[in-house]
């Protein structure tokens, strides 16, 4: 997939096709009918050499400028008809394609600005907000869980530790109270044994 360019020339704005491919390049405006005005194909060539540009499957005319490493102009073709028609630069880094007669003003004199973006690959272009979206769902979530864990959990502790306590006390209270009513009986059986150790003696 082809990235996209501004190439500013003087006044004059170009958007475009930043080719940077071979396949790009071999292709470039071949067989298209037509571009809107102030559009372009921005051919980069990777390092300074000659250029040879074909108008063969052109299908209307263009204006070429062909430029050097820094962007600087080296050479201008005008009105360039759709022949088969060669057009040779001696050396260039870069060369824009774009409707008949926008060049008409430029110069090679002429300040040239190229902003130049890029393709994506399907994974840096996939929308981050794909990625976010589901994990901020995900942490919420976790800390709704982890909130309302907090307010049960204490509530569970509590009730459970509260019925320890009352079976507890209960269970102490018994035992307590079979102790108390085991220590009268053996008052009491003791009371009597010596009343009858008593009685004997007086017989």
């Amino acid at each position: 997939m082809a990235g996209t360019v501004i190439v500013t020339i003087g006044a004059k704005t170009w958007t475009g096709s930043y080719l940077s491919t071979i396949s790009e390049r071999v292709a470039g405006l071949a067989n298209v009918a037509s571009i809107p005005m102030q559009t372009c194909a921005f051919f980069d060539m990777g390092v300074e050499q000659a250029v040879n540009v074909t108008t063969a499957q052109m299908l209307f005319n263009l204006d070429i400028a062909f430029m050097d490493a820094n962007g600087n102009i080296v050479q201008i073709e005008r009105n360039v008809a759709p022949s088969a028609v060669v057009i040779v630069c001696p050396a260039a880094s870069f060369f824009m394609e774009c409707n008949a007669n926008e060049l008409a003003l430029v110069s090679v004199a002429d300040v040239t600005t190229i902003a130049i973006a890029p393709a994506q690959s399907a994974a840096t272009s996939l929308d981050i907000n794909s990625i976010v979206g589901p994990m901020v769902t995900i942490m919420m979530l976790g800390m709704l869980f982890g909130m309302m864990k907090g307010v049960i959990k204490p509530q569970q502790k509590a009730t459970f530790s509260s019925e320890i306590y009352a079976k507890r006390h209960a269970s102490r209270y018994a035992i307590d109270t079979r102790q108390d009513i085991m220590g009268s009986a053996r008052d009491e059986v003791g009371m009597a044994f010596k009343a009858m150790i008593a009685c004997t003696r007086n017989i």
